[in-house]
């Protein structure tokens, strides 16, 4: 089997792992939850932001869920983000809907570089508020607990999840780029992996074919400048593979090893 329907393979199933994930959330969130579970962190990866530092406390909050958000961080750290492109809900709903944009917005290097650090400090703002046992504030504008529980979003709330909304339409993931503090948790991890020097996955480009169109940076959904790198180690990779569906197929620029 040649490199290039190997890539397409990789892609495919991307895909239907994607939409099983999606489906198993669309379950719980609008069949389950509303039914049979009081909130929707007793189930939710980022329960470890919310809920976390209370279970360090001794307060023992949704303890197993978030043991098994712990887990899913200490693969990242080999597998790198995978979590955001085959899984997460959110990310599902924001890639989908910039397709129906079929050009989006370039955000300038400078000023994405700039943006990307507010979801360090939205991670910080969720640990601090669990901390003083203020995370129910946080909970408020978290877009997966408003979309599960509608008849409980309030005003504020409302108009946050509507601009998530309306600006992952014009930039590609605007959530996972800037703003989501489990992404932010997971890159913390995977710079920890890189100061280990432990291996991971790769998008890897071969420079002696670029022809540099620059298709796959502006496809890029994570704003990543890949041109510039021989092999993509950005932590922000989410192996979503459109730089690898953008490329030109006849060039064979870029490849996941």
């Amino acid at each position: 089997m040649n490199s290039l329907s190997k890539q397409n393979k990789k892609i495919k199933y991307r895909q239907i792992i994607q939409g099983i994930f999606a489906a198993l959330w669309l379950v719980l969130i609008f069949i389950i939850i509303p039914k049979f579970i009081q909130t929707m962190h007793q189930h939710c990866p980022f329960a470890i932001v919310c809920f976390g530092p209370m279970n360090l406390a001794g307060l023992n909050v949704y303890l197993p869920i978030t043991i098994i958000s712990f887990l899913i961080l200490i693969i990242t750290i080999f597998i790198g983000r995978k979590f955001c492109s085959y899984i997460c809900f959110l990310g599902t709903l924001q890639e989908y809907l910039s397709k129906f944009k079929k050009k989006s917005v370039q955000i300038p290097e400078k000023l994405h570089r700039l943006l990307a650090l507010l979801k360090y400090l939205f991670l910080l703002m969720t640990i601090l508020l669990s901390f003083l046992s203020l995370q129910y504030f946080y909970m408020q504008f978290c877009p997966l607990e408003n979309l599960a529980f509608p008849k409980m979003l309030t005003v504020s709330g409302g108009i946050f999840l509507f601009l998530i909304f309306v600006l992952s339409y014009f930039v590609p993931r605007f959530w996972c780029r800037y703003l989501c503090p489990y992404a932010a948790l997971m890159n913390i991890f995977l710079y920890l992996g890189k100061f280990l020097k432990i291996k991971r996955p790769a998008i890897v480009r071969n420079p002696d074919n670029c022809i540099n169109c620059k298709s796959c940076e502006k496809n890029c959904p994570m704003g990543i400048s890949i041109t510039k790198f021989s092999k993509i180690e950005d932590v922000n990779c989410i192996y979503c593979y459109r730089c690898i569906e953008e490329s030109p197929k006849k060039v064979n620029c870029l490849e996941y090893r």
